[in-house]
């Protein structure tokens, strides 16, 4: 599943991280993390990687069913 910004979005909220808390965990510039959800540019498919592995270890859960979804556990 490719991430999008919304999958982010979501599970940054469910998480109550912000975008610095994420850039952080993800060892990533907060501006790439904006960049990123605001639409603006594609990241780097380690850049992918780097931030659903981040959100993962906390929890997050990214599924793709009929419709692309985010659950925390």
């Amino acid at each position: 599943m490719k991430l999008l910004p919304v999958h982010v979005i979501a599970a940054r909220g469910l998480l109550g991280m912000t975008q610095a808390d994420l850039a952080k965990a993800a060892g990533l510039a907060a501006l790439t993390i904006v960049t990123f959800e605001n639409d603006q540019k594609a990241p780097k498919e380690d850049t992918y990687v780097r931030i659903q592995t981040a959100l993962e270890q906390r929890g997050i859960e990214f599924m793709n069913g009929g419709a692309p979804g985010v659950r925390y556990d």
